[in-house]
């Protein structure tokens, strides 16, 4: 049975040198933590005890560099994030990962990294969608006077009690402080349509066109954009910006519904 991880597990006698870290972690982790293929296990086991860890403890092997090790497994990690069969291009610039590598790994050690460092228990794709928006670029950026508007062209098709969000990050993967206190706009917001009546209402049963705004937080747009605003970071700089669909339709994880078409502009001022 997995045992409770109390701060004595994690942070006892733990080396401050966060390579050597990790290593501790992983040994003090590794027993209740098998493979989810338990075929693989004892080839798993042999690979821990190569890298030094054994029975719950770590020990630097002669001649290890932890340093060099970790970025050769940032590398591939980073090399296996981009390969066909792990990702899915989605239209609009959107990509999202494969079905086999989201939430259920089996033996795809490499995504399993991957997916835990930048979206930590991510649920299968029968349950949740995570796709994010790429330009083609390196990172998105906005400068201070520009703006990404998110064209949707219809309410995301989702199952009963379904719901969807988009959200917005700084160049650290933070939430943006913002005056509004506004960290992502949904399918709970007071989103409107282009003639000012709710996209959510309840007595809404409309289902066209509408669009979201990103544009930085101290470049405060017209009244009729401030329910479909997301702030960004005052000044412009990098971010990234991720839609969530819980309870997707087949539409959805096929790709078939055409997602946002996101353009770039000038901001939107009143």
């Amino acid at each position: 049975m997995t045992p409770a991880l109390t701060l004595s597990m994690l942070n006892s006698a733990l080396s401050s040198e966060p390579t050597m870290k990790t290593m501790q972690l992983a040994a003090r982790i590794a027993p209740y933590n098998p493979p989810r293929n338990m075929s693989d296990l004892a080839r798993v086991n042999a690979m821990l005890k190569k890298a030094g860890i054994s029975a719950g403890v770590y020990k630097l092997q002669k001649g290890q560099n932890l340093t060099a090790a970790n970025l050769a497994s940032n590398a591939a990690m980073s090399k296996a994030a981009g390969q066909p069969q792990n990702v899915r291009a989605l239209e609009n610039g959107w990509h999202g990962l494969s079905p086999t590598v989201q939430g259920d790994y089996g033996e795809n050690y490499v995504m399993r990294k991957f997916v835990a460092y930048s979206g930590y228990l991510a649920l299968r794709t029968t349950e949740a969608l995570y796709p994010s928006y790429n330009s083609g670029q390196q990172e998105l950026h906005l400068g201070p006077n520009e703006s990404y508007i998110f064209t949707f062209p219809s309410k995301p098709p989702l199952a009963q009690y379904g719901f969807w969000s988009l959200t917005a990050y700084n160049k650290k993967e933070y939430l943006i402080p913002n005056t509004l206190n506004r960290y992502v706009l949904n399918d709970r917001s007071n989103l409107t349509y282009a003639d000012g009546s709710l996209v959510y209402g309840s007595n809404s049963h409309s289902n066209e066109t509408f669009q979201l705004l990103v544009q930085p937080a101290d470049v405060t747009p017209p009244r009729n954009w401030t329910s479909n605003w997301l702030p960004a970071s005052k000044g412009g700089g990098g971010l990234s910006l991720t839609l969530r669909f819980y309870a997707p339709t087949e539409q959805l994880r096929n790709g078939s519904w055409p997602y946002p078409v996101v353009t770039k502009g000038n901001a939107i001022r009143e």
